[in-house]
């Protein structure tokens, strides 16, 4: 919000919708990293989780190549 009205960054779409999307992320990835973590018995084997969940969330998501050019399935 401080960043719509204090350094007036452009926007399109419904600022609530932005903002409940952000918030299901936030709480989907704290579940996540609970969820996760009953499974470690140290810090190092959650550290050990770290790439088997993020490398794919990160191929996945379209910073690298685009959704429309994956495989349907993929999609």
């Amino acid at each position: 919000m401080a960043a719509v009205l204090i350094l007036r960054i452009h926007y399109e779409g419904d600022l609530l919708l932005v903002f409940l999307l952000a918030g299901i992320i936030t709480v989907g990835s704290v579940n996540l990293g609970i969820f996760l973590s009953t499974f470690a018995r140290n810090e190092l084997q959650v550290i050990q989780f770290v790439p088997v969940v993020l490398v794919p969330q990160g191929l996945l998501s379209g910073v690298i190549w685009s959704v429309d050019s994956l495989p349907g399935w993929l999609q």
